[in-house]
């Protein structure tokens, strides 16, 4: 950035501009400035002069009207739900009537709940003393902590000690997790094992999903 002394803020230009502007006319020749020089400048203060109360006008003005835009939409908002809840619940009110109002025709069929396709992607936090806090997520997710549509828990197995399982009947169920993170606890006895968890997503009819690969973590003593 220029060494210039300009203030980068409008505000502060504009109360810099103005006497900078008339300082320098005033004092051109003292200074060895011709006509010429002072010039362009009392011109462009004057566009200026102009075009800054012009735009703030025009800001203020659009500032007010947002704030009158959104108070109207909220007073729209607050009388139509209430007026669309009534609709939806009426039984005189048709689908076609519905549609033409744009707004939600419900199903009259239940769509069946899919058996899960995608698998839990865990990561486990061991830092507190006998216990681990499993914090999963969908391995179709960008991140999010959403459990896939349909899906009712994530089911967690684990194996304390060695050797590593092959099969998740050498492991024991430790608890259907509904929410993310979920804790796991332990006994003074077991500081210092290898526990290794396998999870899959439950759906609502207590359907299955394949295995998520598995985790491995240290009981902290």
């Amino acid at each position: 950035m220029p060494n210039d002394s300009i203030p980068p803020a409008d505000p502060e230009f504009h109360n810099w501009a103005g006497p900078f502007s008339d300082y320098v006319a005033t004092n051109a020749t003292a200074m060895g400035l011709s006509a010429d020089d002072v010039k362009p400048l009392t011109d462009a203060t004057s566009t200026w002069n102009t075009a800054y109360p012009a735009h703030t006008t025009a800001h203020s003005a659009a500032t007010a009207a947002t704030s009158v835009k959104i108070q109207a939409r909220d007073t729209f908002e607050t009388v139509a739900r209430p007026l669309i809840q009534q609709l939806q619940a009426s039984p005189k009110v048709t689908d076609a009537q519905r549609k033409a109002m744009k707004i939600n025709v419900h199903s009259k069929t239940r769509t069946p709940v899919s058996v899960p396709t995608t698998k839990p992607v865990a990561t486990v936090d061991t830092s507190q003393h006998l216990q681990h806090t499993i914090d999963f997520r969908d391995s179709a997710s960008s991140g999010s902590r959403r459990k896939p549509a349909g899906v009712a828990s994530c089911e967690i197995w684990s194996k304390v000690g060695a050797p590593a399982p092959t099969d998740y009947t050498q492991m024991s169920f430790v608890q259907s997790a509904t929410k993310t993170p979920c804790l796991v606890n332990y006994t003074g006895a077991q500081a210092g094992l290898t526990v290794w968890f396998w999870m899959r997503w439950v759906n609502t009819r207590n359907k299955k999903g394949p295995w998520s690969d598995p985790v491995s973590a240290t009981i902290a003593g």
